[in-house]
């Protein structure tokens, strides 16, 4: 006589390791979804599998018909999930999180957004500006750009230095520091 179907469905849903995969399943997604909006989707899933493995693994060995070199093996596995779960979420929280890189330094733009007025670069701190040169014409805004130093002239002002094929300079006044970056002060230049 075959079993009704729903009865073998509602077996294999009352069994320990799928209610624990199904439990840790819902509370990975409820993670995904509300408590942990900062650390990208990719490591939630990632964390929300290894667990439901891990507890399929757990609920597994703790069945009564596992035999016990069986048991043992789900065991070790949970264990190795666990410990994967572990140093993944200390890597993450270490090394990976894109919270933790450093701001950049040093990314300046034009005072203005548009990208039809442009700055002409100069070729040294407070010299005529360089026309016409076919290494830099200048620099134009909406755009940043990376400055590795500065100068101060006698009378106070500012000047930024920029690499292209040879250094350029522009002055601080013209510029602004682009958004979301450091506001530490470039290191004066050596040379």
């Amino acid at each position: 006589m075959a079993k009704n179907p729903m009865s073998q469905i509602w077996t294999l849903v009352r069994r320990p390791d799928v209610i624990l995969a199904g439990a840790v399943l819902v509370f990975g997604l409820l993670a995904a979804g509300l408590g942990l909006g900062s650390v990208p989707r990719t490591w939630v899933l990632a964390g929300t599998a290894v667990f439901t493995i891990a507890g399929l693994t757990y609920g597994h060995a703790l069945t009564p018909q596992v035999r016990d070199r069986s048991r043992r093996r789900a065991l070790h596995a949970t264990v190795i999930l666990l410990v994967i779960f572990i140093v993944g979420s200390a890597g993450y929280a270490n090394w990976w999180d894109p919270s933790k890189a450093p701001p950049a330094v040093g990314e300046y733009i034009l005072m203005t957004d548009d990208p039809t007025q442009c700055l002409a670069a100069h070729g040294y701190p407070g010299g005529p500006k360089m026309p016409g040169d076919p290494g830099l014409s200048g620099i134009c805004g909406g755009q940043a750009h990376r400055f590795t130093c500065r100068a101060v002239l006698k009378d106070g002002e500012i000047w930024l230095r920029i690499e292209f094929n040879r250094y350029w300079w522009f002055p601080e006044s013209a510029l602004r520091p682009a958004a979301g970056v450091s506001q530490t002060v470039l290191p004066t230049c050596k040379n």
